[in-house]
């Protein structure tokens, strides 16, 4: 076996000091030395080129091809289990095949721990490695794919006819009530057969409750809510009961309860937008963007089971999974929000079986920022709940918003013959049991008996399902669609059609060795199912190709509404559909509300502060977040000049056509300690606050549409239980009925208990509000105060001697609201629990202080900031801004700068920051002309690699500035093709630009290694030069710069081979990813590129980066200084970047490569940063190559 060993160099291993930190922090005793080794094995013995053009970096890392365990060292190497999609392997797979070398890689990390005891040495072990996950591996051991012991059960049958139900549950380990198995037992009786194990594993996947939400159709036998003392709930209860009866006396439900306010307002005439259809798997609605008709869609989901016992894989497979759901709409995903819930993660008491919430924290952030970083969403809302209910499981909701000319839509009826298509990546054993085990209550076990039911997400696949579902040519012909997430194959397909025949011997697997049901059930991620005319075949299988993207046919659609799957022409799955259809066993279930006591209400009085958790500042963990993707989100996350006030929302240019102007707007509503205390008026809050943060963003009240996430603990047979969510859909509906609003979608989560032998822990009970509307780029305003001298007041909200809100007034002030906001103010913002932390987030942004006076219970109310006095009888003034830079709150001095530090120093430990402030360097001035090119087109070749994700903004930019685009896939399914098709492309372009992207880091450095593979190839490499002989332009953009460097063509401008090279990018120096908003100053105006550059200018621009910390020799800085070389210099370095380096220029001024992302400067980004300017780096560019000044 071939191996390699790589360790970072002294003053690089900044994941080894991470890592040190994170333990000591976790174990509370001092750790002397932590190295983290990289191991890559093969049974192909490599070249030393190959080594140094993929593993090895001699700029900043040491190579061995064998390993002893050094003294006074404790060695631990760590794997991923099998089935776990290993970023390192893929990429080094990736990177050999450019070589020709086609081979499975294997990687792991070894350990190196110094000076531990026996005790401590246990203790570290047990925190880097999660059994779901991972596993440890001998140092010297090499693991391949053995031949499975374990029987094949695809096609096992069990009698029924006689048997113990209740003992065969238990024996087959089925998630099936003895209920369902009654259900069961005679359809197959009626069927004349016995059931196999794939249909009764298919079964329990089918009717499980994540599937077809079996607690919320359980029909209430009886509802009472006398005892909850909240009479406003009687009243709500009474109009759902009279209203029930009226349209048919349906049995009552959690979800009748729950779509009452659809079915209510389709009754009132007020829902005329929504799009109604067998198929849609998000909420959708009728819109208009850049004068098109539009469909809008949002989805909400959570991982809660899935990121409680594998926090990277499950929270990645969150976002991943609310994104295919739209995306099966045929819609363009292209921005999201995250709320979570933790205990406190500075507490490291962890119990038995429970990963720390430390770890749980950092390593959800991670799988959630690193899924949507890869895949370019913008994640514009980053919000993390602290409740100590959340001991019991943790909550991981995701949100996304996406749209789509309704003309590429198309909802058509699928007919005998039609096609089944499996698109996207290949099928392995993650995720069996997903669905049907987060329907489980759980305990000490589950960390080391689920590793199975997580899924593993691949970022770059879903990026290409992104991209073949916006091609404009396909979504019209796709007459059904859905994802496969929970159940796979069997649950996607087998809800896209009455009757189906399905083929698993098609479905592309992973490994041979995977058994049919395992095929079926399987939840690997990045999976559609599509349904098409068989005539549309050929366009689908070329698209499909020129994406890079697999596509199968597996089925076709049949008369017979049977769902029939086979396996090498044996039947797997012969289900009827009326049977599949029911769902098990009919469900009965009480439901009594609690009392409240009153006297508990958390907010009585003035300064309600419940802790300094709850007010921390959360810029740390969503820095972690790409926010600017696509140059879409309007409001960065951290607004003002300082980018400190924090935006409780998100606002987004609607991606369609040349839309600039109309925009989505989504915020959300949730407070667990209200909810812990009453669900109804947690419910309640929510809805209403999420309402009133959309008002305060732009929007107005008609046109917003709701979705809801519910989130209890698991109801089990007790009334009180039940009512709970019963209480909380009670008061969810007050606030959609007296607004005449709907909520049209949801998605409920029943398994928010854990059983341990302290007795059960139980999640506070969660209903989450997202509120959805569109509006104009003109109408959005931002939270942070905007001058001194301005008026400060309050519009509060009314509430009953219960703490409801008086909902019939609070319509009034919210309709008041509105007439203000039109009269012009400067800023708005909602009040949750504290007025204090409300006025102080809104000064933190542009240090604009100010002296105001407290009020009482100022919970929901609504802060506004006037240039001018307002006479509105509702309003209540609180005081005046000023100069001061200190908030003076009922007399008291709270001077910003400490207040801010104190609330960002709760969490520093957790979610670090890091920005090093940097002295602006000299404006080196050339006055040199440079010689035109004179083109009158200019064409730019833009390719796609694996990995890259930026293009959508880049070609904007690009054609905004007068060029012509080729947007073009590198197809590395035939590599060799694929390198001279690139080759022969460059031949006919004027510049070539390498987009951004962002791949997990770690050696080898993902896309980026993987493009410098490719331009090392022989005709690549000539094409490259022939391109700048030829006075064409190289731009290189975060990874395409990254690539630029590990070639070597800021030494001299020629690609080098990799032992040449000795500058590049490596690790942020705080270990994680930084995505933000940050101050670039240009050192020179030289070549082309930087014609516009000016002595003194200041460049506010986004950065998202994982390894965006430039280092070189000494002799290398020299260089670069003495030729002009550094182009552009951080003033704030997020990175640590040498010499606060954020952008380099060839020596010959033709090559530049940046950090920074000009290109998602663009008309309405960013409002709410002060400041920005352009380089202008492309009108530069093209302006040169057309002859022009």
């Amino acid at each position: 076996m071939f191996t390699i060993y790589l360790e970072k160099k002294e003053g690089f291993r900044v994941q080894a000091q991470k890592t040190k930190r994170e333990l000591e922090t976790q174990l509370s005793f001092a750790i002397e030395e932590i190295r983290i080794i990289q191991m890559y094995y093969l049974q192909t013995e490599l070249h030393d080129d190959i080594v140094k053009s993929i593993f090895w970096d001699p700029s900043y890392g040491e190579v061995s091809f064998s390993f002893d365990v050094p003294e006074g060292y404790q060695a631990l190497r760590v794997e991923p289990q099998s089935g776990q999609f290993d970023q390192r392997a893929h990429w080094a797979q990736k990177c050999l095949q450019v070589y020709g070398v086609k081979d499975t890689v294997g990687a792991a990390v070894i350990y190196l721990v110094k000076e531990v005891d026996k005790q401590q040495w246990e203790a570290i072990r047990d925190r880097l490695i999660n059994p779901v996950e991972s596993r440890e591996i001998a140092l010297d051991a090499f693991p391949s794919r053995k031949k499975r012991s374990e029987k094949d059960r695809t096609f096992d049958t069990f009698t029924l006819e006689n048997a113990d139900l209740s003992s065969l549950l238990k024996e087959l380990d089925l998630a099936l009530s003895v209920e369902d198995m009654e259900e069961v037992r005679k359809y197959f009786l009626e069927e004349g057969r016995t059931p196999n194990w794939s249909e009764l594993k298919f079964l329990e996947t089918f009717w499980s409750d994540h599937c077809r939400h079996t607690t919320f159709h359980t029909e209430l036998e009886s509802v009472d809510v006398s005892d909850s003392g909240i009479e406003s709930a009687k009243k709500d209860l009474a109009l759902y009961e009279r209203m029930r009866k009226e349209w048919g006396n349906r049995p009552p439900t959690l979800m009748d309860l729950a779509v009452f306010s659809v079915r209510r307002q389709k009754k009132n005439g007020r829902l005329t937008d929504l799009e109604e259809s067998e198929e849609i798997n998000a909420a959708s609605i009728y819109r208009k963007a850049g004068g098109e008709d539009i469909l809008l869609m949002f989805k909400n989901e959570t991982h809660n089971h899935p990121t409680e016992i594998e926090p990277f894989g499950g929270a990645a497979t969150c976002l991943g999974g609310a994104i295919r759901d739209p995306l099966s709409g045929r819609s363009h995903v292209y921005q999201a929000m995250r709320l979570t819930g933790a205990r406190d993660p500075r507490d490291m008491k962890t119990l038995e079986g429970k990963l720390p919430q430390m770890t749980l924290c950092r390593r959800a952030a991670e799988g959630y920022s690193s899924y949507g970083n890869q895949i370019g969403v913008a994640t514009g809302c980053v919000q993390e709940f602290y409740h100590p209910g959340f001991e019991a499981k943790r909550m991981e909701a995701g949100f996304v918003i996406a749209a789509a000319k309704k003309s590429h839509v198309t909802r058509g009826t699928p007919e005998p013959g039609d096609l089944l298509l499996l698109l996207g990546g290949p099928t392995g054993r993650d995720g069996i049991g997903g669905a049907s085990g987060s329907s489980k209550s759980h305990d000490e076990s589950v960390v080391e008996d689920a590793a199975s039911e997580v899924q593993k997400g691949n970022a770059p696949e879903e990026r290409k399902l992104m991209r073949f579902f916006r091609d404009e040519h396909i979504g019209p012909k796709i007459i059904r669609c859905n994802d496969l997430g929970a159940g796979g194959v069997g649950v996607a397909f087998g809800e896209i059609a009455p009757g189906l025949c399905v083929e698993l011997d098609h479905v592309p697997v992973k490994y041979e060795d995977i058994y049919p049901w395992e095929v079926l059930l399987s939840e690997s991620q990045e999976r559609m199912a599509v349904v098409i005319r068989s005539e549309s075949l050929p366009l689908f299988e070329k698209t499909a190709q020129k994406e890079n993207l697999t596509l199968t046919v597996i089925g076709k659609v049949t008369e017979e509404p049977r769902f029939v799957v086979t396996h090498q022409g044996k039947k797997v799955v012969d289900l009827s559909r009326d049977f599949l259809s029911s769902s098990g066993a009919v469900r009965k279930a009480s439901a009594k509300a609690e009392p409240i006591d009153f006297s508990a209400y958390p907010y009585k009085g003035k300064n309600n502060d419940i802790n300094t958790l709850r007010y921390a500042s959360l810029q740390g963990l969503s820095e972690m977040f790409d926010s600017t993707a696509g140059a879409l989100n309007v409001l960065a996350p951290f607004g003002g000049k300082e980018k400190k006030t924090p935006v409780e929302g998100m606002v987004s240019i609607i991606p369609i056509g040349d839309n600039r102007e109309d925009v989505s707007i989504a915020t959300w509503g949730y407070d667990p300690h209200l909810a812990q205390w009453s669900p109804y008026h947690g419910a309640q809050s929510a809805v209403l606050l999420s309402l009133l943060r959309a008002l305060t963003l732009g929007s107005d009240i008609q046109g917003i549409r709701f979705t809801f996430q519910e989130y209890f603990e698991r109801l089990g047979d007790d009334p009180l239980r039940w009512g709970k969510p019963l209480m909380a859909l009670l008061g969810a509906n007050s606030v959609l009925e007296t607004f005449g609003l709907a909520s049209i979608g949801g998605k409920d989560s029943m398994s928010g208990s854990y059983l341990w032998e302290g007795g059960e822990l139980r999640v506070p009970p969660s209903l989450i509000s997202f509120a959805v509307n569109t509006a104009r780029l003109s109408d959005v305003i931002s939270p942070e105060w905007k001058q001194t001298d301005s008026y400060l007041f309050l519009l509060t909200m009314p509430k009953n001697a219960d703490y409801t809100f008086k909902m019939e007034e609070v319509k009034e002030r919210a309709k008041a609201f509105l007439r203000i906001r039109n009269e012009g103010i400067l800023s708005a913002s909602v009040v949750e629990s504290s007025l204090k932390e409300t006025l102080l987030r809104s000064a933190f942004g542009n240090r604009i202080g100010a002296t105001v006076r407290d009020v009482d219970d100022a919970y929901g109310s609504i802060l506004i900031e006037s240039q001018k006095e307002l006479d509105h009888k509702e309003l209540v003034l609180l005081g005046q801004t000023n100069d001061s830079n200190v908030l003076t709150f009922d007399g008291e001095d709270l001077p910003l700068d400490q207040a801010l530090a104190a609330r960002e120093a709760v969490l520093s430990d957790i979610y670090e920051k890091s920005t090093q402030k940097a002295e602006p360097g000299a404006f080196d001035q050339t006055n040199a002309p440079v010689e035109a090119v004179s083109k009158e087109r200019v064409r730019v070749l833009l390719p796609i690699f694996p990995g890259t994700n930026d293009e959508d903004s880049v070609i904007c930019a690009f054609e905004e500035a007068g060029a012509e685009v080729e947007r073009w896939v590198f197809c590395d399914k035939e590599m060799d093709d694929a390198v001279n098709e690139l080759a022969q492309r460059m031949e006919t372009c004027d510049i070539l630009a390498l987009s951004g992207g962002y791949s997990s880091p770690g050696e080898p450095d993902a896309s980026a290694t993987f493009i410098a593979c490719v331009f090392r190839q022989k005709p690549v490499r000539e094409a490259f030069q022939a391109l700048l002989d030829r006075e064409g332009l190289v731009f290189g953009l975060n990874n395409g710069f990254q690539a630029l460097l590990k070639m070597g063509v800021f030494h001299d401008g020629k690609i080098q081979d990799p032992q040449e090279v000795s500058m590049g990018l490596t690790d942020n120096a705080i270990g994680r990813h930084q995505a933000m908003y940050t101050s670039v100053q240009s050192r020179t105006d030289r070549g082309p590129w930087l014609a516009g550059a000016k002595e003194g200018d200041i460049y506010q621009v986004p950065v998202s980066m994982g390894e965006g910390r430039f280092f070189a020799t000494e002799e290398d800085i020299r260089l670069l200084k003495e030729r002009k070389q550094i182009a552009t210099q951080y003033l704030e370095n997020p990175s640590s970047s040498m010499e606060n380096v954020e952008g380099l220029l060839s020596p010959c001024g033709k090559i530049i490569g940046r950090m920074a992302m000009d290109d998602r400067l663009q008309e309405g980004a960013g409002v709410n940063i002060l400041e920005k300017k352009h380089l202008d780096i492309f009108s530069s560019a093209v302006a040169h190559m057309k002859g022009k000044k």
